[in-house]
């Protein structure tokens, strides 16, 4: 059993900025490739590409990628170096979405109040094992991509897109962040 360090920091990681250049310009041909938004829309509001190592009991409690400062339609998460190379190590420096999954309740009517009963849940938890929703085991080269608003909304925000990196345990953890901001008008026009 792995225990949750009940009193780190909001967020305990080291990160970069890499501009997404040519030799990183694949991300956005697979984004697309994925989710059928143009590659002219990726490019033009893709963020830089942050890159985060986490060490031995770093994380990044439960939180939204969008907000008002960054109104974020797509995360994708990438697993640079994994945690769980080895088969006894199943959610050490997982990424938990407590509102997703097939045992995940919605009973909220803001983001905001899902953050607080999820770091409510995540407090008051024994183990990774007692947390509901579910839990992405990081595994090296791959992603996990998610969409932060709900689909045919105006502008909601997405309650299943709330997530956190779980503590990493006696390793590191690396991973790349990449966010396609949302612009509606300029998403509408690039598929005309």
């Amino acid at each position: 059993k792995t225990c949750l360090n009940k009193t780190s920091v909001y967020r305990s990681s080291f990160n970069t900025w890499l501009p997404i250049n040519d030799q990183l310009s694949y991300l956005h041909e697979r984004i697309a490739a994925l989710t059928g938004i143009p590659l002219s829309y990726l490019k033009r509001k893709s963020e830089e590409l942050q890159v985060v190592k986490y060490e031995d009991g770093g994380e990044f409690k439960v939180h939204h990628d969008s907000s008002a400062y960054h109104s974020r339609l797509i995360t994708v998460l990438i697993y640079l170096k994994s945690t769980n190379d080895r088969e006894d190590s199943t959610a050490n420096g997982g990424t938990w979405f407590p509102y997703a999954g097939s045992n995940s309740t919605f009973t909220h009517e803001s983001v905001e109040s899902a953050i607080t009963e999820s770091l409510e849940l995540y407090h008051s938890s024994n183990s990774l094992t007692d947390l509901p929703g579910l839990i992405i085991t990081p595994k090296v080269g791959s992603a996990v991509l998610f969409y932060n608003y709900q689909p045919n909304s105006e502008n909601k925000l997405d309650i299943s897109a709330v997530h956190a990196g779980l503590p990493v345990s006696n390793e590191e953890k690396w991973v790349a962040n990449v966010w396609i901001e949302l612009d509606l008008n300029s998403l509408i026009n690039s598929f005309e």
